[in-house]
């Protein structure tokens, strides 16, 4: 009796999967999965994409929000992404990635350092009242280390400062507050003083200073990024500072991710290029202009500039006499003064390309890598 029940329960219940049966599920299942991974995949980089540049064009509308509610002001308290040399008192860029995780994490992406190309600034007394009168008299050092402490990364090449150190024994607070005065080293695009008086001293090598700009109008511009310390935060027009999610995917290589705040040139910082003794030129370390090394302010007005788009690539040499390539060529016054509502947000993916002959030789040259 007790063997035939146990039959008869068989027989009423579900027969299981056959070895084979499985097998042959598993391997349709995993067709399925090669096939539609990818496909998947591109929709995770696209969806950053859409997010990062949604995220930039709203900061966009924050900034003119803000300055609108507070009498043309931009937002206080904003951050400054230098690394402070305390005992030296020398600002430097915070590290930018050498896209090798094997050598750990930096701070800024490899990428918005070639674009932007940030370069240490010292604001004179002129410089720094007319920032405070922007409503910038606030700031925050961002001191992260992250990358200095690494053996064997002396002069960088995707660093825009000659004799990187290795490591800064020194170390400021991360987030130090800071006053604006004369005095004070910020972040500029391009182009640097080291003191409050004498030349500016451009991103080198010249194939650097010369290709791959964020923006047409970049040049000698201040830049900062939003943080949570800052008055869109604090004054609630944004609950709290967004995050690129590049920095999130590629948080191997580095580790910042806040986007940037580009303020209009400061005619203060024009007056140093054009009028000032010793300072009306631009001084490179291989040289911006042959056998001469300089760049005058009235060259600087008058400097030859192509735009591409983000996939096209300007090869080594291309001459913007003959504009063989029909990339957009024109005159661009890299001094023009510009007014408080031309601020820039973090470039969109989309946003074109723009090279520059800073030499005057009708000829772009590029970086070989």
């Amino acid at each position: 009796m007790r063997q035939a029940r146990t039959r008869r329960g068989r027989r009423a219940g579900q027969e299981g999967f056959t070895l084979l049966e499985i097998l042959v599920v598993l391997t349709i299942m995993g067709f399925l999965i090669a096939m539609v991974a990818p496909r998947l995949g591109f929709l995770g980089d696209n969806a950053s994409e859409v997010v990062c540049n949604s995220n930039k064009g709203r900061y966009r509308t924050y900034v003119s929000t803000f300055s609108s509610q507070h009498n043309g002001l931009f937002p206080n308290r904003l951050t400054n992404l230098v690394a402070m040399d305390g005992s030296a008192g020398t600002a430097y860029v915070v590290p930018a990635s050498d896209e090798d995780p094997d050598t750990g994490k930096e701070v800024l992406s490899k990428g918005h350092n070639m674009m932007y190309k940030f370069m240490p600034h010292t604001l004179n007394a002129a410089e720094a009242e007319e920032l405070k009168s922007l409503g910038v008299d606030t700031i925050f050092n961002l001191n992260d280390y992250t990358g200095f402490d690494y053996a064997g990364k002396t002069n960088l090449t995707n660093h825009n400062i000659a004799n990187y150190p290795d490591d800064i024994t020194d170390r400021e607070p991360y987030m130090q507050e800071v006053d604006v005065m004369a005095g004070t080293q910020v972040v500029m695009a391009g182009c640097g003083a080291k003191e409050q008086t004498g030349d500016f001293t451009a991103v080198g090598p010249l194939p650097k200073m010369e290709s791959k700009w964020a923006y047409r109008d970049l040049f000698a511009r201040i830049i900062f990024s939003i943080g949570p310390e800052s008055e869109l935060v604090t004054k609630g027009i944004i609950s709290n500072a967004a995050h690129c999610p590049g920095s999130i995917i590629n948080s191997d290589n580095f580790t910042y991710g806040e986007y940037y705040l580009i303020l209009p040139r400061l005619n203060a910082t024009i007056v140093r290029f054009t009028v000032e003794t010793g300072a009306a030129r631009l001084v490179g370390d291989t040289g911006i202009s042959p056998g001469v090394g300089t760049r005058t302010a009235a060259q600087l007005q008058a400097v030859t500039g192509i735009s591409t788009s983000r996939t096209d690539t300007v090869a080594t040499g291309y001459s913007t006499a003959t504009n063989d390539s029909n990339y957009r060529i024109e005159t661009v016054n890299l001094l023009a003064e510009q007014e408080p509502w031309e601020f820039l947000t973090s470039r969109d993916r989309d946003d074109p390309v723009w090279y520059f002959d800073f030499n005057g030789n009708n000829t772009i040259q590029v970086p070989s890598n």
